[in-house]
């Protein structure tokens, strides 16, 4: 089994790859015939995997969000304020 550190090492930190990982282990765990321990460490990775997305998708908000405050005019900043 991969770790999801070692998975986001191998797919460059992508978040399409480790949500395309996610959809894989989701999957995986809803088919009917998943043997209990397999079913347990694929929940574990699934976890660790989506936490990891879920700071990728974070990261980028904010990223979003300093491009867009620096991209404002500055009368628009100085209404933000005011409201």
């Amino acid at each position: 089994m991969k770790t999801p550190k070692k998975l986001a090492k191998e797919t460059s930190d992508s978040f399409a790859e480790i949500s395309n990982r996610i959809d894989e282990l989701t999957r995986d765990l809803e088919s009917a015939d998943i043997p209990l321990e397999r079913a347990s460490s694929v929940y574990a990775e699934a976890v660790d995997l989506i936490k990891l997305a879920q700071e990728r998708l974070s990261a980028a908000e904010e990223q979003v969000a300093i491009i867009e405050k620096s991209s404002l005019p500055k009368h628009a900043e100085l209404d933000e304020v005011s409201d």
